[in-house]
């Protein structure tokens, strides 16, 4: 037995993972792209030239398409 202090991850399946279901998808996992969400109003002033532009600074979830065939 060797000891050492390196650790490797080798993640081949995705999870997707509900209070209640687990699903795995182990054939061809992709993820087209990768989106932050911020958001984001214009407010429309009325007698100024430019309208507001407000963002939420705190909110920035992370969107992604992913694909797959999906097994239990």
């Amino acid at each position: 037995m060797i000891e050492s202090n390196y650790i490797i991850a080798d993640f081949e399946d995705m999870f997707l993972i509900d209070s209640e279901l687990n699903l795995k998808i182990k054939f061809n996992p992709k993820i087209s792209s990768f989106k932050i969400t911020k958001n984001e109003n214009k407010v429309e002033t009325l007698g100024q030239k430019y309208p507001y532009i407000v963002r939420n600074g705190m909110l920035g979830y992370k969107e992604m398409p992913i694909s797959g065939l999906i097994s239990f």
